[in-house]
């Protein structure tokens, strides 16, 4: 499957929109966080993100009313405070609303928190009225670091979504050298509500 629709930052800023109460979001080489050669939007790409701030970057969207299953998929790297959060939002015809990644985020607080694994493909499953999805960056009063970082998106319509496959439980430390060894696995997939074990 091909996505409908690619917004590659490595050639431009694919008129994505930096706003918010301190417009922090940037567009460039990052020599802060990430080690990337290429483009990025990010927040503070020389720095530490701001505090005491809510700031956002805007994606719009092309019309979708006509898709059956519109997804994004984004891959992203972060390393945000413990307090501080990054979200997600969904412009409606109502106005902005929060919106989860499929399967949800990584954190109980409900956001983007902590240090991304490298950088990563996360998933948004729009509604079919969705007219454009921000990038929001929460943060308190305290301390920062390196921030939250873009580095492209696209624009899917069908099961995109790949099975998210997670370790239920795996085998002790052992002398035992011949096994048998036991694993526990569980599948989840957005599409099928009963997760297979």
């Amino acid at each position: 499957m091909l996505p409908l629709l690619t917004w590659d930052l490595s050639t431009s800023d694919a008129g994505l929109v930096s706003g918010g109460e301190t417009g922090q979001w940037e567009y460039g080489i990052a020599t802060s966080g990430p080690s990337l050669m290429e483009p990025v939007w990010g927040t503070r790409l020389t720095g530490l993100y701001l505090n005491d701030a809510v700031d956002h970057l805007t994606l719009s969207l092309p019309d979708i009313s006509a898709l059956s299953q519109p997804v994004l998929s984004f891959t992203h790297w972060y390393d945000i405070l413990p307090g501080d959060l990054g979200t997600l939002e969904v412009e409606r015809a109502s106005g902005w609303e929060p919106i989860e990644p499929v399967y949800g985020y990584p954190v109980i607080q409900g956001g983007f928190a902590g240090t991304s694994v490298g950088t990563q493909t996360a998933f948004v499953s729009l509604p079919t009225d969705a007219q454009a999805l921000r990038f929001v960056l929460t943060a308190d009063l305290s301390l920062s670091s390196d921030g939250w970082y873009l580095l492209d998106a696209s624009l899917w319509d069908g099961d995109a979504v790949p099975p998210q496959i997670l370790a239920v439980s795996s085998p002790t430390d052992t002398q035992d050298l011949v096994g048998p060894y036991t694993w526990v696995i569980q599948v989840d997939d957005n599409l099928n509500s009963a997760p297979s074990v």
